[in-house]
């Protein structure tokens, strides 16, 4: 019995000598892999530091001109009119009348039948009376204007091209070499039935301010909207986020508020949007086609996405031809005028 034990025993120590000496195995062959990391790593290192630095080319892209023109439907609309300024490279250093607006370019809008070249206007040319009417169209600040400025437009004095519901329009433009083309469609307008005024959400129920409600009926299909609105008299101005299409309300009764593009007089977020009790209010209400919406759309959220972890956002233009961007847009406008209740 006591010869079986020590069998037993020495049988025990040699099956532990021999995972001890395993385990030695095992220890060296991991030393071994973490010095073959750690010289891989170091290898790494080695070679990045060898790399040079990136530095892109930020000036080789020509400049390209780019087109801002409407031609727009509705009671109080405004002349066809083109405004055709340049791209500029990002850190170019540039004065505004003589490197922003493209002189001396031959621009023609047709209709489908009549075909009519606009006439190139400049603020340079224009006497103390044009000047006012001229700022309110394109909400220029008389009182921060230099004696150097020189804003230049293109536009149909005469009025032979009247915008038209339903009705498609062309646009030509040609500078030198460079050939632009566009079309848009003013489609049929969607009127405002009925605005109305409430007390804001909130801490802001006050009787100073008020938020507007607008009403009105979709016609179905595919529809596409840009808002604008004018306080006291101001120039029409839309808000960083105008445009909206139907997707959620094809063919039915909308109801939507409608937020102050005018800042409040005083500096606080909580009142942004809101109306003064007592002003003056106009609602310019637009139905765009979908390439006016599409741009849009993509330009208003890229300037809202912006900073090192946004996603950038290519803007969609419908301008045709190589050396140009922009957009030539039709607006099907309708207007509802309201005073904000002082109670």
């Amino acid at each position: 019995m006591e010869n079986r034990k020590c069998a037993y025993n020495r049988q025990l120590i040699a099956e532990s000598s021999k995972l001890i000496a395993h385990s030695s195995k095992l220890i060296a062959h991991s030393s071994k892999l973490i010095a073959h990391s750690s010289m891989f790593i170091w290898a790494l290192m080695a070679l990045a530091s060898c790399q040079r630095a990136f530095i892109p080319d930020i000036n080789t892209n020509p400049n390209q001109i780019v087109v801002e023109g409407y031609v727009e439907a509705g009671a109080n609309a405004p002349p066809v009119y083109v405004i055709l300024t340049r791209t500029i490279p990002f850190f170019q250093q540039f004065n505004v009348s003589a490197d922003l607006f493209v002189q001396g370019a031959v621009v023609y809008v047709s209709n489908g039948k009549d075909s009519v070249q606009l006439s190139e206007v400049c603020w340079q040319d224009l006497d103390s009376n044009s000047r006012k009417l001229a700022a309110g169209l394109f909400g220029i600040n008389l009182d921060s204007v230099s004696n150097k400025f020189n804003f230049c437009v293109y536009a149909d004095l005469a009025g032979k091209i009247k915008g038209a519901y339903g009705q498609s329009y062309g646009l030509t433009v040609r500078k030198g070499d460079t050939l632009l083309t566009a079309t848009t469609t003013i489609p049929l307008k969607v009127p405002i039935d009925s605005v109305d005024f409430i007390k804001p959400p909130g801490i802001n129920q006050n009787d100073t301010m008020a938020q507007m409600q607008c009403s009105a009926v979709d016609p179905g299909g595919n529809s596409y909207y840009r808002i604008f609105n004018s306080v006291n008299g101001q120039p029409y101005k839309a808000r960083s986020n105008s445009v909206v299409d139907n997707q959620l309300f094809s063919g039915q009764v909308i109801k939507f508020n409608l937020f102050n593009a005018y800042p409040a007089r005083v500096s606080n977020d909580a009142l942004d949007g809101l109306f003064y009790r007592g002003d003056t209010v106009s609602v310019k209400f637009c139905r765009i086609d979908q390439a006016h919406f599409n741009f849009w759309n993509t330009l208003e959220f890229n300037a809202q996405n912006q900073g090192p972890f946004s996603t950038y956002t290519r803007v969609l233009y419908n301008i045709q031809g190589t050396g140009g961007i922009g957009i030539w847009g039709g607006y099907a406008a309708a207007y509802f005028n309201a005073i904000v209740p002082k109670k």
